[in-house]
């Protein structure tokens, strides 16, 4: 397969795939979407809330948040505890703030500097006077098989002419730049092959 970048942005890419089939892009694009590692918000304990959202709409704003981080945490689904607070697994989070005001991603505060949310100003809730939230919670890892909060970018493509050749555009929805999602995908892709050559 030969692979040259057509186009690419801050947090985009265009390629063009030339000598595959259908099948193997359909496979690296499926790759991106369920494999590629990402972080985000994985469990909160609400101890106040008097916005005027409940604690599930609270829950889901926060979890579709995409987080900076490094991978000096494992999977959830790697790691043998039994604990959701797992040091080696997960990173805790608080959010506290009073009204009025706007609570925004900034607000998010972690306990390992390489786990902070990526962008700064997404507003979470309006406080009014006298309403408050209080959370905390934990930051994990998972890919977009575990949940689609943890999908890594957009991916599409196109066969531009009739003999293999394959337009794939890869926008990143998260900290991880489009090119380095890519590599990533093929590098799972050419796991799972080995695999399947050892069962075969």
């Amino acid at each position: 397969m030969k692979v040259s970048v057509l186009e690419e942005g801050q947090d985009y890419v265009k390629l063009r795939l030339e000598g595959v089939d259908a099948a193997i892009v359909n496979a690296i694009r499926r790759k991106i979407l369920n494999s590629v590692e990402t972080a985000a918000i994985e469990y909160i304990e609400v101890n106040k809330n008097t916005s005027g959202l409940y604690n599930e709409m609270l829950a889901h704003r926060l979890a579709m948040i995409p987080f900076t981080f490094a991978k000096v945490i494992q999977n959830r689904n790697k790691c043998e505890c039994e604990d959701i607070s797992c040091a080696k697994c997960s990173v805790r989070f608080v959010l506290k703030k009073k009204g009025p005001g706007v609570v925004y991603s900034s607000d998010i505060k972690t306990v390992h500097e390489d786990f902070r949310p990526l962008i700064d100003n997404i507003p979470v809730v309006r406080l009014l006077d006298d309403q408050e939230i209080d959370i905390e919670g934990i930051i994990t890892l998972g890919s977009g098989k575990d949940h689609a909060k943890y999908i890594p970018a957009v991916v599409g493509y196109e066969e531009i002419e009739e003999n293999n050749i394959y337009e794939m555009y890869i926008e990143s929805i998260s900290a991880l730049k489009p090119l380095d999602i890519f590599k990533e995908a093929l590098e799972h892709l050419e796991d799972e092959l080995i695999k399947l050559e050892k069962t075969l």
